[in-house]
């Protein structure tokens, strides 16, 4: 799906999916992204300028999540 939409993915943002995976098998939610920035120990704005959007959509779906709470 990444390549379909010409994003590449690097060890970063592979953590992020990892991430986004482990907290949702724990808690059987996807966070929004303050509490997933939390979650990583990550700034809020650094994980918009690598995702260049909204984060918790590419994350999830490249993880194959459900869409975050609080998401549209």
């Amino acid at each position: 799906m990444a390549n379909a939409d010409s994003v590449e993915l690097d060890e970063t943002k592979w953590q992020h999916i990892l991430k986004a995976r482990n907290f949702f098998e724990e808690r059987s939610v996807v966070p929004p992204i303050r509490k997933f920035s939390k979650y990583c120990g990550e700034d809020q704005k650094a994980m918009f300028t690598l995702w260049m959007t909204g984060p918790m959509k590419p994350i999830t779906k490249y993880g194959g999540l459900p869409k975050p709470t609080g998401c549209v």
